[in-house]
């Protein structure tokens, strides 16, 4: 397949992520949507003008696409930051010293130095994946007041360093090509990058569209937050029938269970879902299906019916994807392991 068949296909599906998350935006901390919806809008416009410029060979498309790249990568730096910040986030003037690259752009053009473009637009991209990899190395810590989504944050510090670094390899592999005056499209390099890249975005597509909970995490926290700040009145039969719900099995025990994907049994919005569980038990979504999850594991590891399981068994029977994220959520709930809260329930 063409390279430019690729960018262009790369870039409808990062404008369709863009606007899917501005459509969720949240009215009470809609930050970090915002900004991921502002990256993505970006980033697939500089995909478009990527397809465009192998098409024509236009070296005005490539400045412009450098333009809007290096307007991205900030915005991708300033949307980990606001899921770092605790409370509400605010931009500070210090944030923008991000955008003097941008600022370089028109100066180099005027200079007649475009051939400093890319490689300026690589050193952004490879520092903001080595920032992006340092960061995710200090752990899931520093998300620690978004409890339960704290280490989800972390996998995405991970994949945007990789995305980065794709992106990157990308750059420079034209740079190389332009300079030596050779065909772009007969780069193999570059025929193996771009596919690469393209299934990324096509993955963050299908599963921020789908039930898969890509983006679920992020939805829910953007809707806990409106939730505070948009007191609505809790429908008590909601009430009952989330309580109900939760509580079937079939339910809790389904492993890609999100709030997306319950407010569809119910048949109601993902928001009323989100205000009522905040409202109603004091909970984020996620916390009240941990805590159903382990108290049915309880129920099980006391009963003597069940005592043939091991304490991985259990875990998968009620729903957790891995036996390190059941030991510390039974931990976190009942104060001791799931081996020890046996031990207790046998004496």
């Amino acid at each position: 397949m063409p390279i430019a068949t690729i960018a262009f296909a790369t870039a409808l599906m990062a404008l369709l992520i863009s606007g899917h998350l501005a459509r969720q935006e949240g009215a009470g901390n809609p930050w970090p949507n915002r900004l991921l919806a502002g990256y993505f809008a970006l980033f697939g416009l500089q995909q478009l003008l990527l397809s465009f410029q192998l098409q024509a060979g236009d070296i005005q498309l490539g400045t412009f696409r450098v333009a809007l790249m290096l307007g991205a990568n900030p915005i991708a730096y300033l949307f980990f930051e606001s899921l770092r910040t605790q409370g509400p986030f605010r931009p500070r003037p210090r944030f923008f010293i991000h955008f003097a690259p941008l600022a370089l752009v028109p100066l180099l053009a005027l200079m007649g130095m475009e051939d400093w473009l890319d490689p300026l637009l690589s050193l952004s991209l490879i520092g903001y994946a080595a920032w992006f990899t340092y960061l995710a190395g200090r752990g899931a810590s520093q998300f620690a007041h978004l409890r339960t989504f704290a280490s989800t944050a972390r996998r995405w510090l991970l994949a945007f360093a990789v995305f980065f670094a794709m992106s990157a390899l990308l750059d420079l592999i034209i740079a190389a090509q332009v300079n030596a005056a050779g065909a772009i499209e007969a780069s193999a390099m570059l025929q193996l990058v771009a596919p690469t890249l393209l299934l990324a975005v096509s993955f963050l597509l299908f599963g921020s569209m789908g039930d898969s909970s890509v983006f679920d995490w992020l939805y829910e926290r953007s809707l806990q937050s409106s939730a505070r700040t948009e007191r609505e009145p809790v429908a008590a039969d909601l009430m009952v029938r989330i309580e109900e719900t939760i509580k079937d099995p079939k339910t809790y025990t389904d492993a890609n269970l999100t709030i997306s994907r319950f407010a569809k049994r119910l048949s109601v919005p993902a928001r009323s879902v989100s205000i009522a569980v905040n409202d109603g038990m004091g909970l984020t979504f996620s916390q009240l299906l941990s805590q159903t999850r382990i108290n049915a594991a309880k129920e099980m590891i006391g009963s003597s019916a069940e005592e043939s399981k091991s304490v991985l068994e259990i875990a998968y029977a009620v729903g957790f994807g891995s036996k390190s994220n059941f030991n510390k959520e039974f931990k976190r709930q009942t104060g001791m392991t799931p081996t020890e809260f046996r031990r207790s329930a046998n004496d």
